[in-house]
């Protein structure tokens, strides 16, 4: 019978869950997950939350097999295809224009590291600023970018620039205005050019309960009566960034709690 000596022999040492996660796992179904001996486990690792609708949701895994009987295309980089082009009409009627949101759709690539490493490309881009604020305890990826907005940046073997870590929000601490007394203390051009936040952030489970969209109004008042004018954001990121008056993005990484305002970009 095959056991855990095979991953310990073949497998390489660079891994995490199959440390904490100890059982052989042979099946799953929705919330579940099933081990060699048929033990249920509620899973609520999910796949880093990957699995929002369970594992081999019924309804999905219909439409899946129907997709692959037929042939249809698995891999197509960017190409044009009716798969493609459904989906961008579907989400657009779906989600967009019922709620107003004229935006554009990116595809990434299929992890979250991807969407953070565009998200922080565009920020610079349409910003014209190299920094980058992101908060500690937080963790947005393994590949360079996401490193860099990431505390333990000795992963990643060299030095990592421009970026700025904050304490999270905590309840009641007096740090939770560290962002917006930086901000008083610099000039508008060293601005950064994103904040990336994790609304809520797992292992530490702190929720920002809207302190830092509160800050980032009244930051935004402070500066039109000081200089009276409104933003500078680019017009790429105009209608990303309506509620954020002094010109710097928000990259949402995480889907937030529904009492939190809505973040600018989400990753």
């Amino acid at each position: 019978m095959l056991n855990a000596e095979i991953i310990t022999k073949y497998e390489s040492e660079v891994r995490y869950y199959s440390r904490i996660f100890p059982a052989i796992f042979t099946r799953a179904k929705d919330s579940y997950l099933f081990d060699r001996s048929g033990k249920r486990y509620i899973d609520f690792f999910s796949g880093a939350g990957a699995l929002n609708y369970g594992h081999n949701n019924s309804q999905f895994k219909k439409k899946i097999l129907s997709y692959i009987e037929a042939d249809g295309i698995m891999h197509s980089l960017d190409m044009m295809t009716l798969p493609k082009l459904e989906l961008i009409k579907n989400f657009n009627e779906i989600i967009l224009k019922k709620r107003n949101l004229n935006y554009k759709i990116q595809f990434t690539g299929p992890t979250g590291t991807n969407a953070v490493e565009a998200a922080l490309k565009l920020a610079r881009k349409a910003t014209g600023r190299k920094n980058i604020f992101y908060f500690s305890n937080s963790f947005h990826g393994m590949s360079m970018g996401a490193l860099s907005v990431t505390p333990k940046k000795n992963r990643a073997g060299i030095p990592l620039e421009y970026t700025m870590e904050f304490p999270f929000y905590q309840k009641n601490s007096a740090q939770n205005s560290a962002i917006e007394n930086y901000l008083k203390t610099i000039d508008k051009a060293e601005y950064p050019a994103a904040i990336i936040m994790e609304t809520v952030q797992a292992g530490h489970v702190h929720i920002d309960d809207g302190s830092i969209n509160r800050m980032l109004e009244r930051e935004g008042q402070r500066l039109r009566a000081a200089r009276g004018h409104q933003h500078d954001v680019t017009t790429a990121l105009q209608q990303h960034a309506e509620r954020i008056t002094h010109g710097f993005v928000i990259v949402d990484d995480e889907e937030r709690p529904p009492h939190v305002g809505r973040a600018t970009m989400n990753a």
